[in-house]
């Protein structure tokens, strides 16, 4: 059976959205997955995975739509848009074609026109290139572990998968992760998202740093230049993502303190977020609104992993019941309160599997390193079948 190119729709109009699936019958080579009604959810999806062209109806708002979709443009050069209105005039059709747009079509020329547009813009479906699992940890506080948390998920799924693992420091004020391993160099997360043209693997792989064979540091800029830290360009982080999954199986973002659009788009190229916060009534809070957050913007609840760490049953004055009556319905990973084991960790500048192989610690890290190592193998099945 001929393979079939995905394309995404924007539209609000259910006869666009009609003439688009009829012009886009059997045998086209093409099918819509998805209508979006707003720029929001289409650029998240785009973050998840590439698409070869999408289609957007700006009549809603022609100006506004075509200075909201340049930026968008700009990130995934490698898609086409083509963009539908009623409106034909040549100012429209000029500014569409400076934001980037492909082909600007007149809405009554979609059943004679699309198919034929779409098979001289869609570049051919290039070899399935097999992309590794981003995992992405966000605090829900300072102080509440996220990096401890990252270094060692990283650790423990390199051990268990016998592969290399990536983490990216993007702890851009502290540079938790070099500070933590006690590494510093020249090239950091800022260097590879301000590459011009495509960031690939390669690049990923040139600048990350060896904490040991199999695990590596993509270092923050804090880490390469305290005092004078660079920026790192956001408009360029779907692209550092893409490059990150393709340079090894297992990528780990450390993310303890960042603006909700930023953590919404990791959540969104992400297996699995996992959301770390201490049982006390702030942090749950704010985990719980932070995990609300995140839904809201198009992120799996599934792929949501509420994480306690510094868990103790006794001497508690708010209790696990009470977490879990705050987060109903959802599965709450537990970290136990190792204190010994986790500053022995830090102060060696060691994964807990070196320093503290026999601890209580290192056997719940281990576990939800296994967790994710599960979902993981699920996923490439799924993609596989």
């Amino acid at each position: 059976m001929e393979s079939q190119q995905t394309v995404l729709l924007l539209t609000d109009e259910a006869a666009t959205a009609n003439a688009i699936a009829t012009a886009l019958g059997a045998g086209s080579g093409f099918q819509t997955n998805g209508t979006f009604s707003g720029l929001q959810g289409l650029a998240l999806r785009l973050g998840q995975s590439p698409t070869p062209a999408v289609l957007v109806d700006i009549d809603a708002d022609p100006q506004r739509m075509l200075s909201e979709l340049e930026p968008l443009i700009a990130r995934h050069p490698q898609t086409r848009f083509v963009v539908f209105s009623r409106d034909t005039s040549s100012a429209l059709i000029l500014r569409a074609m400076a934001a980037g747009v492909r082909h600007y079509m007149p809405k009554e020329a979609i059943a004679a026109e699309l198919l034929g547009v779409l098979r001289r813009l869609a570049p051919a479906p290039a070899p399935v290139q097999t992309l590794g699992s981003l995992i992405t940890v966000l605090g829900a506080s300072g102080g509440c572990g996220a990096t401890t948390l990252s270094v060692n998920l990283a650790d423990q799924l390199q051990r268990l998968a016998q592969t290399s693992a990536l983490i990216v420091d993007f702890d851009l004020v502290l540079g938790g992760v070099g500070t933590y391993l006690g590494l510093q160099g020249s090239f950091s997360l800022a260097d590879v998202a301000a590459k011009s043209g495509r960031i690939d693997p390669d690049l990923v792989r040139s600048t990350a740093m060896n904490y040991s064979e199999h695990l590596h540091v993509l270092i923050s800029p804090a880490s390469a230049n305290f005092f004078n830290p660079a920026l790192v360009e956001l408009a360029n982080l779907h692209a550092v993502l893409d490059a990150c999954r393709g340079a090894g199986e297992f990528t780990v973002v450390d993310a303890p303190r960042v603006g909700l659009e930023v953590a919404a788009a990791l959540a969104g190229a992400s297996l699995a977020t996992l959301v770390m916060f201490q049982l006390n009534v702030k942090d749950i809070r704010t985990a719980q609104n932070l995990m609300l957050a995140l839904s809201e913007r198009g992120v799996s609840a599934s792929r949501l992993l509420p994480v306690i760490n510094r868990y103790q049953k006794r001497h508690s004055v708010v209790h696990l019941e009470d977490a879990q009556r705050a987060m109903p319905g959802v599965k709450l990973w537990l970290v136990r309160n190792d204190f010994h084991s986790a500053i022995q960790s830090l102060n060696y500048g060691q994964p807990v599997a070196q320093s503290a192989p026999r601890s209580a610690l290192h056997r719940d890290l281990r576990q939800l390193a296994q967790h994710l190592l599960d979902l993981h193998r699920s996923e490439q099945g799924s993609k596989g079948a």
